[in-house]
């Protein structure tokens, strides 16, 4: 094989890697992009379960992005439902990498919760965190359920 079409070959493979790599749904400890949350009406939410895996003896973090409204709003995020057999925080995360204000909260063992809701600025990337810390494994089988929620 000549060398352009060796360069040729690897660069496909390379594109078609790529395309079919971000085609899969996330698992528990990646990040997955939301795009659906720019387009909520006041009061709309996406909600996404997800089944956590641990790493050690802690759940894998889950990163979840999402896009602000054009024209900006109040964005709160909640946990729905936990049976992972641990108190879960979830995050909301700014631009500066750091948490918003109070934005945060932490459910009871396999409780549920709200974060006090936020304004956030016009079409933006945020960030929702959810894990569980050091020395507090989710259970086999667990699932939980979160919301982004467009409150204003």
């Amino acid at each position: 094989m000549n060398r352009k079409l060796l360069s040729a070959v690897l660069a496909l493979t390379s594109v078609l890697a790529i395309i079919f790599g971000t085609l899969n749904p996330a698992n528990a400890g990646q990040f997955r992009r939301i795009d659906q949350t720019a387009g909520l009406a006041v009061g709309g939410q996406i909600v996404l379960r997800v089944s956590p895996t641990n790493h050690n003896v802690a759940m894998e973090m889950d990163t979840w992005e999402f896009l602000s409204r054009v024209g900006g709003g109040s964005y709160r995020l909640r946990i729905l439902q936990n049976n992972t057999g641990q108190d879960l925080t979830i995050r909301l995360i700014g631009l500066t990498g750091t948490q918003l204000g109070a934005a945060a909260c932490t459910t009871p063992v396999n409780g549920v919760c709200d974060t006090p809701a936020v304004a956030l600025g016009s079409d933006f990337l945020f960030h929702a965190i959810v894990s569980s810390g050091a020395g507090s494994p989710v259970g086999a089988g667990s699932l939980y359920t979160i919301a982004i929620q467009r409150t204003a």
